[in-house]
């Protein structure tokens, strides 16, 4: 027994060490030290936030262990080795893709970016890449009309996932710093109202519900021993993140999930969630002026990653979603595959191009995994190749 409490005592020690060890040398990697994303980005009038253009930093991300990279960022705040110009007579595809693809872990020589530009670079074409950490659809849509638009693109690509619908309607998002808080919108018209909200703490979670009224579920500070735990202690955080991955979103519990409006319905195509119908409205609208400047829109969908995860008894065949769906069913496609054959717009699906025996997994195939860009990479050349001659 004298022997057990030995173990114990010397376990707990070693594990102290090692906490202290990186508290005091590699504090970055721990969840209370994220990186400050007001030095990434800035408030814009018309879009709710962009990355900062003709800039340069130093990024940094816990999931690869706080190790930075130097960024540059070109005259439209996107990692590209060049600027954007209309006056080449070059034929132009925009490709539009979230946190997934903006290449700021890796910097510019490990992006889907640099991939892009090398497998295409004795074509007539010119790539434009909108690659923008945490924007949604509104988001592009935004962006697309402000800055995108007068280049008059041939094609237009917007890759998504799951979050993109909800997040078109969430004000401020559980987690996330203030810079990333959007001003409330109109669904119909898309333009905003006049009430402007801010969240009172990055916990908080505010979105828009059916009626286009703000909701605004504010944060709990009444202390939480895990949350505490997974702030400060980085061998917690990640034995937390293997047990989470894969079956939540947001880590904690007791900050409000915009997931939780995915309630327990049978998959309906006549009358789907609102924030699906909300999508639909924003991708009709883009496409229409797309149309308009003689441009074809595409849409891609990204893996769902968050939902899916074989490591620690995360995954099962046939496993329920949380929210009471099976994977294999997912109300999502149902809904994306309705929008896309009625209203003729063409999808392309990434999840059916990952062979079953591979991990699906936000970690696999995450913006910080080298394996996981160069996957994109690889889809992405296959689609632009049935388009650049």
């Amino acid at each position: 027994m004298l022997i057990f409490f030995k173990i114990i005592l010397i376990t707990f020690i070693l594990y102290a060490l090692f906490e202290a060890i990186i508290i005091i040398f590699f504090p970055k990697i721990l969840y209370k030290n994220e990186f400050n994303d007001n030095n990434l980005c800035v408030k814009d009038d018309a879009i709710g936030w962009r990355q900062k253009s003709n800039s340069k930093l130093y990024y940094y991300h816990r999931y690869t262990l706080g190790k930075e990279t130097k960024i540059k960022l070109n005259n439209l705040g996107v990692l590209d080795n060049k600027n954007y110009t209309s006056k080449n007579n070059k034929t132009k595809i925009i490709i539009f893709g979230d946190t997934y693809f903006a290449g700021l872990d890796f910097g510019y020589s490990h992006s889907i970016q640099k991939f892009l530009n090398e497998e295409f670079k004795d074509k007539d074409v010119e790539l434009i890449f909108c690659f923008i950490k945490n924007y949604s659809t509104i988001h592009f849509y935004r962006f697309y009309k402000k800055f995108m638009k007068k280049f008059k693109p041939k094609y237009i690509i917007y890759i998504f996932n799951s979050n993109h619908p909800r997040r078109n309607i969430t004000i401020h998002e559980s987690l996330k710093n203030n810079i990333f808080t959007q001003r409330p919108f109109n669904f119909k018209s898309l333009k905003f109202l006049k009430r402007n909200i801010k969240a009172n703490h990055k916990n908080d979670l505010i979105y828009l519900d059916e009626n286009n009224k703000i909701v605004h579920n504010k944060y709990s500070k009444k202390f939480n021993f895990r949350r505490f735990l997974y702030e400060n202690l980085f061998i917690f955080s990640k034995i937390d993140d293997f047990i989470v991955m894969g079956r939540k979103l947001r880590k904690f519990d007791y900050i409000g999930d915009i997931r939780k409006l995915e309630k327990k319905y049978p998959i309906n195509l006549k009358n789907y969630p609102y924030y699906w119908k909300i999508f639909e409205n924003i991708i009709l609208k883009w496409r229409n002026e797309a149309k308009k400047n003689k441009a074809k829109f595409i849409i891609c969908r990204n893996l769902v990653s968050y939902h899916y995860s074989k490591k620690f008894n995360n995954y099962k065949k046939n496993r329920g979603h949380d929210l009471g769906f099976k994977l294999s069913e997912l109300p999502e496609i149902n809904y994306l595959k309705h929008i896309s054959n009625t209203n003729k717009i063409k999808l392309y699906n990434f999840e059916n191009k990952v062979p079953e025996k591979e991990l699906y997994l936000h970690e696999r195939y995450g913006y910080y995994n080298k394996d996981g860009i160069l996957f994109y990479s690889k889809l992405l050349i296959k689609i632009l190749k049935k388009y650049i001659n």
